[in-house]
C-alpha cells in the first residue's frame, strides 16, 4: 500500500523498489513453503496428486496470464476515452503502473480476508512428543523438515552435484569479460 501511495505522489525512488523486492523475495520464500505444506494438510491423501497437479497448473497459468493482465492495466489509461467523467481519474494517471499496484494490493487484502476465514490445520511435531518440550523451537522445526524432505546423504549428493556442475557457471561472466577484452 505504501508503494501505491509513493507511486501516486511521484516520490518513489529506486532504492525503495530494491528494498521492497528484497523483502518480497524473503517473504515469498517462506510463503511458498508454507503454502505447499498447507494444501497438503487440507487435501485427503487420495486426492493429493490431483491437488498437486491443479496447483502446478495454477502457478503456470498465473505466470502466463499475470504479465498480460498487468500490461493491459498499465495501458488502460491510454485506452480509455479522456472526455468521460467516470474515467477521468484513471486517465489522469498517465500510465497504469500505480493502478497495477493498487490492484495487487486489493487482491492481497482479499486473500488475507479469505485466509482469516479458512482453518488450516497445523502438522504434528514429532519431536515435541519424544523430547518433552512444551514450546516449539524454530531450529527444531527446520531440522525436522530438512530430515523429512531429504535424508543426510541426499543433501551431501545435491551439494556435490551443485559444486561440480553449477558452481563453475558462476565464473561465466568473468570468462566472457576476459575473452572480450583486447
Amino acid at each position: 500500500m505504501l508503494t501505491f501511495i509513493h507511486m501516486l505522489t511521484g516520490t518513489i525512488q529506486l532504492w525503495m523498489l530494491v528494498c521492497i523486492g528484497v523483502v518480497s523475495a524473503a517473504a515469498g520464500a517462506f510463503h511458498y513453503a508454507a503454502f505447499d505444506a498447507s494444501y497438503a494438510m487440507l487435501v485427503p491423501d487420495s486426492l493429493l496428486p490431483r491437488a498437486n497437479g491443479m496447483m502446478q497448473t495454477t502457478w503456470s497459468l498465473s505466470g502466463i496470464v499475470s504479465p498480460a493482465l498487468a500490461a493491459f492495466i498499465i495501458g488502460l489509461p491510454a485506452l480509455l476515452p479522456p472526455g468521460v467523467a467516470l474515467f477521468a481519474k484513471i486517465v489522469a494517471l498517465g500510465d497504469g503502473t500505480s493502478l497495477v499496484i493498487a490492484v495487487d494490493a486489493a487482491t492481497f487484502f482479499l486473500c488475507v480476508t479469505i485466509l482469516l476465514l479458512v482453518y488450516v490445520p497445523s502438522p504434528t511435531r514429532s519431536y515435541l512428543a519424544t523430547s518433552g518440550i512444551s514450546k516449539p523451537r524454530l531450529w527444531d522445526d527446520v531440522r525436522e523438515g530438512a530430515l523429512y524432505i531429504c535424508p543426510g546423504y541426499v543433501f551431501a549428493s545435491l551439494g556435490l552435484i551443485w559444486l561440480l556442475f553449477c558452481m563453475p557457471q558462476l565464473f561465466n561472466p568473468y570468462l566472457l569479460r576476459v575473452e572480450d577484452s583486447p
